[in-house]
């Protein structure tokens, strides 16, 4: 078991600002607010983000397997500058990722699984981050990975259709609420009326999802990209289809940063994975930010 956040706190890997660096394991607590930062000559040099950015995030399917190299060639196809891997794998597919996401220019990079299964996510970014995991007490399948990058803070997500996996969201969305936040992944449900086809199952824990909307005031990019009324399905069945891969944000996103945010179906319709990709794009700051101090010990705190 992972240590869990202290009061006010969570749980970090906070070696995931190190170029190349790799993180499965060893928590360490830090403050919610710390950022990934460079000590130079006086100053705290925060990292860039590009003016426009691409995030990509797909399902490999029981860790990729020996589609690995497929799948590589399709996220390179995007260019990405963030990429979120759910249904991660440790072991050689993993491994394969890993080196085909540093030859990329993703040096910083982590993996975090904690639930119960051999599934988990994988993040990979041009930009330094710190991660820790939100994943719940004693859960089933699925983990909540959240990752504070300089400007943002992302939640990676996969989970099976679980009530409390919903709560842990609106939870943080609600600590977040007043910086650029963002859920993206696997939520495995939707909307009982517009994100699966007439025939589909109904969904377990739809009200968890429509309440990130109404009750956390977050918005579903997708939908707010491509319209209220928009059907497009992100997994099938043999004859129905689901939109079960999500990404929603809070205001300062949608304000500050105006996302679009589609689908790339291509990786389910060549077979390569059983999911389509999620693709947001948008503008982030792009200037460099200067602190000056007068000594590595006064940055212990602050948040820039």
């Amino acid at each position: 078991m992972h240590p869990r956040p202290r009061s006010g706190g969570m749980a970090c890997l906070d070696e995931a600002s190190r170029p190349g660096h790799t993180l499965a394991v060893a928590l360490v607590p830090f403050p919610r607010k710390i950022m990934s930062i460079a000590w130079a000559n006086g100053r705290i040099v925060q990292p860039n983000m590009p003016a426009v950015f691409k995030l990509l995030s797909l399902n490999v399917r029981n860790g990729g397997g020996t589609r690995v190299a497929a799948i590589c060639q399709f996220l390179g196809s995007h260019k990405p500058d963030v990429i979120v891997l759910t249904e991660w794998r440790e072991g050689t597919s993993g491994r394969n990722f890993m080196e085909w996401i540093n030859s990329q220019g993703l040096l910083h990079n982590a993996t975090l699984n904690d639930g119960s299964t051999a599934n988990g996510v994988c993040l990979a970014a041009r930009i330094p981050f710190q991660i820790g995991t939100m994943t719940p007490h004693d859960s089933t399948p699925g983990v909540l990975m959240l990752a504070c990058f300089q400007s943002w803070t992302l939640l990676a997500s996969y989970f099976p259709q679980r009530a409390r996996f919903f709560t842990a969201c609106a939870e943080i969305a609600a600590a977040h609420a007043a910086t650029p936040f963002v859920i993206v992944g696997d939520l495995n449900t939707g909307n009982q009326l517009v994100d699966k086809s007439a025939g589909g199952a109904p969904y377990f824990c739809a009200e968890g999802f429509d309440a990130l909307t109404s009750r956390a005031s977050l918005v579903d990019l997708w939908r707010r990209t491509n319209g209220t009324d928009a059907r497009e399905w992100t997994w099938l069945s043999n004859q129905n289809g689901f939109r079960i891969d999500h990404a929603f944000g809070n205001e300062p996103v949608v304000r500050l940063v105006q996302p679009s945010c589609i689908y790339d179906h291509r990786p389910r319709e060549e077979n390569i994975t059983d999911h389509s990709a999620l693709i947001i794009t948008g503008r982030f700051m792009s200037e460099r930010r200067e602190t000056i101090v007068s000594g590595p010990n006064d940055i212990v705190g602050r948040t820039g």
